[in-house]
C-alpha cells in the first residue's frame, strides 16, 4: 500500500485515520466520501442563511478565512479485496449497516477542513438547492467526495472532488445507496443523474 498507479483507483484503498500516514509524500490524493453536518457547522448556517436572503454575499466571500467544516467521512465502500462491487457486497452493506467495517468502511473524523473558493459558490448553490427541493427527508448532511493529499511533513489537504446528495435513511446513509452512487461515478456518469434520488 505504498504506492497508487492510475489503473487501481485511490477510492478502493482501505483509509482510516491510521493508516493516512502510510500515504505521506504520494503525490495521486486518496478519495474519501464525507458529509457535512449542516447542524455543527455554524459558520455554514450563517452563510446560507445570508445566501438565501442575498446569493450575491457568496462572490466576495473567502472560502479559506470563513469556512470552518467538521466532517464526518464514510470512506468509499468496496470490496476491500479486490477493489471491486458484487452483489454479495452489496447485499452484505444493505443487511449491516451498523458493522461498517465489514465491508471496508470505517468513520473518521477530520476537523479544520478548508473549501477552495473556487469550490465556495456551487457547493453552496447545491446545498441551498437541496434545502429548498428536499421536503421529505433529514436535512442534516449534505454528502460529498473530496480527496486527502499527505504531505512529506504528515500535513494533510483537503480538495472537494464532487458533492451530491446521497439518499439515506433518516440520520443514517443509506450504504447501498452510497455504492450504487461510487459505482455511477466510476462509469463516467455525473452525479447530477442521481441528484434527490432515493429509491436506488
Amino acid at each position: 500500500m505504498s504506492t497508487l498507479t492510475f489503473e487501481q483507483s485511490v477510492s478502493s484503498r482501505r483509509v482510516n485515520a491510521q493508516n493516512l500516514r502510510k500515504y505521506m509524500g504520494v503525490s495521486e490524493p486518496v478519495k474519501v466520501f464525507g458529509r457535512i453536518d449542516l447542524q455543527k457547522n455554524l459558520k455554514i448556517e450563517q452563510l446560507l442563511n445570508s445566501a438565501l436572503q442575498d446569493p450575491s454575499q457568496l462572490d466576495d466571500v473567502d472560502g479559506f478565512d470563513r469556512w470552518e467544516i467538521n466532517i464526518d467521512s464514510p470512506i468509499s465502500l468496496k470490496n476491500s479485496n479486490t477493489g471491486n462491487y458484487s452483489e454479495e457486497s452489496l447485499e452484505e452493506s444493505d443487511s449491516n449497516k451498523n458493522e461498517k467495517e465489514n465491508i471496508g468502511a470505517e468513520w473518521i473524523v477530520m476537523t479544520r477542513c478548508k473549501i477552495a473558493q473556487n469550490m465556495l459558490y456551487p457547493l453552496v448553490s447545491d446545498i441551498i438547492e437541496y434545502l429548498k427541493r428536499d421536503t421529505e427527508h433529514d436535512k442534516r448532511f449534505f454528502y460529498f467526495e473530496f480527496l486527502i493529499t499527505v504531505q512529506d511533513n504528515g500535513d494533510m489537504s483537503f480538495i472537494i472532488n464532487d458533492y451530491y446528495l446521497a439518499p439515506f435513511i433518516n440520520d443514517t446513509p443509506n450504504i447501498k445507496a452510497v455504492l450504487a452512487l461510487c459505482k455511477l461515478s466510476e462509469d463516467d456518469s455525473k452525479f447530477l443523474n442521481v441528484l434527490y434520488r432515493n429509491d436506488i
